[in-house]
């Protein structure tokens, strides 16, 4: 396999873990919404349409920065908004959040919003407090984090769904 077969492969490989992520943390929404426990939303893109063509697909074109994955209500009023990520090493960076998304996540938190992460890690999924994720250097001595310095937050996965209310670990 040639070196930019390879990473073609690598990145539609890390496009689809996402999207399955993605789908388990919907399947989660609607349970929660069903349950009264949280009404909680993927945010679109925001792109506009260029053309139409007549097999229903068309060309278009995002007009803003990604925002983070999902925003909410929390029983009981409390704004609830996370970014989703996924990585199958052993360890996450704290860069895969762009700077907007950051920021954005930043923004909420001084409004005393429910602020998180919502990440997998290989085999495990976390619901990270975005004020630990922000401070990683400070809380952990460096720009990452593996498995084993999140433990409190792991929450559980069932056959369809990522469950990132429910810790694990309740605290």
């Amino acid at each position: 396999m040639q070196i930019g077969n390879k990473r073609s492969y690598r990145a539609l490989q890390s496009l689809m873990t996402g999207r399955l992520l993605e789908n388990e943390i919907d399947t989660a929404c609607r349970q929660y919404a069903l349950d009264g426990r949280a009404v909680i939303y993927k945010t679109p893109e925001s792109f506009r349409c260029i053309s139409k063509k007549p097999s229903g697909r068309f060309t278009g074109q995002f007009t803003g920065r990604a925002q983070p994955d999902y925003q909410g209500t929390l029983r009981g009023g409390k704004s609830i908004i996370f970014e989703a990520k996924f990585t199958d090493k052993d360890r996450i960076q704290q860069s895969v959040l762009t700077k907007t998304q950051f920021d954005m996540l930043a923004q909420h938190l001084e409004t005393r919003a429910a602020v998180y992460i919502c990440c997998g890690i290989a085999d495990k999924y976390y619901m990270i407090p975005f004020n630990i994720w922000s401070n990683m250097k400070a809380v952990f001595g460096r720009s990452y984090i593996v498995q084993q310095d999140i433990n409190a937050y792991q929450v559980k996965r069932t056959m369809a769904a990522v469950m990132f209310l429910d810790y694990i670990h309740p605290k």
